[in-house]
């Protein structure tokens, strides 16, 4: 698991409240990138240690707790939603559509184009990464050169939680 919070890692509810609008432009901010639409009636919010922050704040605020088993349990109560996973969304063309990647004739212009997602996985390094088509997910590792295989959606969210 990340980081979890704890009671020095809280702002003072005072402080919270007057700063309040501020930090929560910020964590929307930073939700929008951390939201994926699974379909019309389903939605997944990767949370991370700042909206759960958020999250454990706002209830402070709300329920005015103060004190300091209350605020405890709030903690207890959220903490585990902080995974030990850092999502990063890379919403770019990977160059694959359909044959256009396996063509001879298209072949170099997809690489150009699959380039700056590659240069931003290569940037995150990540222990794991995934696309939303498998086609995209293999031009992909073709682009970065290495033994690393895109995993499906589901297993990447699987190995994320432990599950």
């Amino acid at each position: 698991m990340a980081s979890v919070l704890t009671l020095q890692d809280l702002p003072a509810l005072a402080d919270y409240t007057r700063d309040r609008e501020r930090f929560r432009a910020e964590v929307l901010g930073a939700k929008k990138a951390r939201y994926v639409p699974v379909g019309e009636n389903v939605s997944l919010l990767f949370e991370n240690r700042l909206t759960v922050l958020y999250q454990v704040m706002e209830m402070l605020r709300i329920e005015k707790t103060t004190d300091p088993d209350g605020i405890q349990s709030e903690l207890d109560a959220y903490n585990p939603m902080i995974p030990g996973t850092e999502v990063k969304a890379i919403e770019r063309c990977s160059g694959h559509d359909g044959t256009y990647a396996v063509r001879k004739e298209t072949f170099e212009r997809a690489m150009k184009i699959v380039k700056p997602v590659v240069n931003q996985v290569k940037q995150f390094d990540p222990a794991a990464y995934t696309s939303d088509c498998p086609m995209a997910g293999s031009h992909i590792a073709h682009g970065l050169g290495d033994d690393k295989e895109p995993l499906h959606p589901l297993s990447l969210l699987r190995k994320a939680y432990g599950i």
